[in-house]
C-alpha cells in the first residue's frame, strides 16, 4: 500500500485517533513507518508490514 492507502485505512476503520480527532495523514504515516525499520519496509513507493 501506499502512505496514502494505508491513512486512508487507518481513518476509515477508526484505528487510531489522533488528541485533536483530525485525520491521520500520509506523512504521519511515512513517519513511523521510518522510525519502525524493523516492522515495516519500503519498496517501489510502497509499505509493507515485514510479519
Amino acid at each position: 500500500m501506499t502512505t496514502d492507502q494505508v491513512a486512508e485505512a487507518i481513518n476509515r476503520s477508526g484505528l487510531h485517533i489522533r488528541k485533536d480527532n483530525l485525520p491521520v495523514t500520509s506523512k504521519q504515516v511515512y513517519a513511523v513507518i521510518c522510525r519502525f525499520p524493523e516492522i515495516f519496509t519500503k519498496e517501489a513507493n510502497r509499505i509493507m508490514l515485514m510479519i
